[in-house]
């Protein structure tokens, strides 16, 4: 679920997800990347990782989901993103994403957000390790484009 007050533009959005094994399989085919990483349990524990991983893209599906439908939403085009993937994602960690305004552009409708997104053992813990961080421009359109 996302979780924002009215005024986008001082404001912090924060969403949760938890990537399933199906999530990852779906990715891949929709993304052509079936590196074993992804899928092959040996393969992964061979590089000293506890699981396969998520596709980091498939993270980044996440906050254009975000960006696009609720904060700042609507009629949002992301231009830029500059992330990093600190630490591995595995199936069924519960990730909890923040998107914070750093700067607003209004004459120019461009909107830089700070992104990072925790590792966290439960929905209730308040800490967590970090696994993306960076930066998304954003590009708002004026007016905004109705919904259908």
């Amino acid at each position: 679920h996302t979780r924002f007050t009215s005024d986008w533009s001082s404001d912090v959005c924060s969403s949760d997800l938890k990537p399933a094994v199906k999530d990852i399989e779906n990715f891949s085919k929709l993304s052509g990347d079936y590196n074993p990483i992804h899928n092959d349990l040996k393969f992964s524990l061979n590089y000293g990782f506890n699981n396969t991983l998520v596709h980091g893209n498939l993270t980044c599906a996440q906050l254009s989901r975000m960006i696009g439908m609720s904060f700042p939403g609507n009629g949002t085009l992301i231009l830029e993103q500059n992330l990093s993937f600190p630490n591995p994602i595995y199936p069924n960690d519960f990730i909890n994403f923040e998107l914070k305004v750093d700067s607003v552009n209004n004459e120019l409708g461009i909107i830089i957000l700070k992104v990072k997104a925790n590792k966290k053992s439960s929905e209730r813990d308040s800490s967590g390790l970090t696994v993306l961080r960076g930066k998304v421009i954003c590009k708002k359109l004026w007016p905004p484009i109705p919904r259908y």
